[in-house]
């Protein structure tokens, strides 16, 4: 995490960043943000209320907000090449600092030590290898999940940059909770010009409730919400993510000594909506709405790829010892 002071970018760039985004959102550029599930009549459609976005590799965004434009084009490829080239060193110092029983003694622990020593992997071609989101949330909220969920995603880091201004924390909500397997969560607020980096493939996390704030009018039916909470992420791509042992937990794997190596494997991913079934309910329901049509339907898909998971005796076993783990 890197707070304003010391973030990479300046105020000066963050506030330009922040004004060409608020331009997009306020001259209606931006769609809503759409998750798609597969119902055996088809697929369908569910609208994540009150968040907006607007993905850069669209032709129409380059043009309305060229400032991102060329930051995406320009600079996003040093950032990376920065990284990738700082790999060796960070992921020495990561090896001194963090002891080779830390995942072991504490999940959080080992998490830290996981960035660095895929760093090498980074590919740095912004058309290819990089996605960029503009993102406004005028309320809403996001559900519990990982930005590469399994193949063919290839996104190894996360790179979110916040941009809300006037930001109250009590007032406003919307902070964004990373949370390391087994581990306890980290919340942070999406102040203006603070930046977040982490797994992309390995970090779960959500996005709190934004509270809308209204400008007041003359007509209380017709109000004009005037605060929102502004972002842009960047994915960047790595060249082995997804491997096979990343993917597949296998029956001999499902065993106490095995854990260890699940905290700090992408692997997490293929029984993580059992461990953590509770919150991942809460979370699809805040999103939704209690009691609405996509909150039902997303709490079905959820339920029904819960019970497919633990119909194995054995893995619905090790998903009670790793709920019997969880720190919260």
């Amino acid at each position: 995490v890197f707070p304003e002071g010391q973030s990479p970018f300046t105020s000066a760039e963050a506030k330009k960043f922040q004004l060409a985004i608020s331009s997009a959102y306020k001259s209606s550029k931006m769609f809503p943000n759409k998750v798609e599930f597969l119902l055996p009549q088809g697929p369908i459609q569910l609208v994540k209320p009150n968040v907006f976005e607007y993905d850069m590799h669209n032709p129409l965004a380059k043009a309305d907000v060229p400032a991102l434009n060329a930051f995406f084009r320009e600079e996003m490829p040093k950032i990376a090449t920065f990284l990738k080239d700082k790999a060796p060193a960070q992921q020495q110092a990561a090896s001194n600092d963090v002891p080779a029983t830390a995942a072991a003694a504490s999940p959080a622990s080992s998490v830290p030590s996981l960035i660095p020593h895929v760093l090498s992997t980074l590919k740095t071609d912004p058309q290819q290898d990089m996605t960029l989101k503009l993102q406004v949330n005028t309320g809403g909220c996001f559900p519990w999940h990982y930005d590469n969920p399994s193949p063919p995603n290839k996104r190894l880091l996360t790179l979110a940059v916040y941009l809300t201004e006037d930001y109250d924390e009590e007032a406003d909500g919307g902070q964004i909770q990373l949370l390391p397997f087994l581990g306890k969560p980290v919340t942070i607020a999406p102040k203006f010009n603070t930046v977040v980096l982490f797994r992309s493939d390995l970090l779960l996390h959500r996005v709190q409730p934004f509270k809308q704030r209204f400008k007041p009018t003359s007509s209380t039916s017709n109000q004009v919400c005037d605060h929102f909470r502004c972002c842009f992420t960047v994915w960047l791509d790595g060249a082995n993510t997804n491997t096979p042992d990343e993917v597949n937990l296998k029956a001999k794997n499902l065993q106490p000594e095995f854990i260890p190596t699940m905290i700090a494997s992408p692997v997490q991913r293929s029984l993580s909506r059992a461990v953590y079934d509770d919150i991942y309910q809460d979370a699809l329901t805040d999103c939704f709405g209690k009691g609405t049509k996509e909150t039902i339907i997303s709490l079905r898909m959820h339920e029904a790829h819960v019970k497919q998971l633990t119909a194995n005796a054995s893995v619905q076993s090790f998903v009670e010892l790793l709920k019997s783990k969880r720190e919260f």
